[in-house]
């Protein structure tokens, strides 16, 4: 993965589990990794625990960062996060976003179709760094872009986007820690 600096628009329980996991893997240096949230409290919580950035604007951790991790409920506000991305993101920022229900599409539409856009469903293992992840990538994404970073937290599966909700599902019935592997979908 090489040097990257990612940051985390949301910092809840998944945000959580993803830097936990990343950071005893040392897949990613704490100082690499940054994260906002509408809680000020939770950001600083994250910091704190993890010994990782809490930058003084949402808009330069933006324009600094490699990896843009949108981990926020699918109500908030994605529309003005995509103003904010628009604006400052580097162009060739890679967007990775674990929102529930929202689709590459519709990403674009906030965050501008033309950026390296990532899809991610990671299951509740991810905190023990056994998770699996189905992984959905739009025309400009390639896997380099976040192979790494996934794997830090567990296995990932790239798969066409219309089998999320399929992998979603059959990734909570059988999982890794359950089974030792999991299938391939190909």
């Amino acid at each position: 993965m090489g040097k990257k600096r990612i940051h985390f628009i949301g910092g809840g329980q998944m945000a959580e589990a993803m830097i936990r996991a990343v950071v005893a893997n040392r897949t990613v240096a704490a100082g690499d990794i940054s994260v906002t949230d509408i809680n000020e409290s939770r950001a600083l919580l994250l910091c704190e625990s993890y010994g990782i950035q809490c930058p003084a604007s949402q808009e330069t951790a933006v324009a600094e960062a490699d990896l843009v991790v949108i981990a926020v409920r699918p109500q908030d506000d994605l529309a003005g996060l995509g103003r904010t991305i628009r604006q400052f993101a580097a162009p060739d920022a890679t967007i990775l976003s674990i929102v529930a229900g929202v689709t590459i599409e519709k990403l674009g539409s906030y965050f501008g179709s033309d950026r390296p856009i990532i899809r991610c469903i990671p299951n509740t293992l991810t905190d023990t760094g056994l998770g699996y992840s189905g992984a959905a990538l739009n025309d400009y994404a390639s896997k380099e872009q976040v192979d790494t970073f996934l794997n830090g937290f567990g296995k990932v599966q790239y798969l066409d986007e219309s089998l999320i909700d399929i992998f979603t599902g059959f990734g909570v019935a059988i999982h890794p820690a359950a089974s030792g592997s999991m299938p391939s979908m190909n």
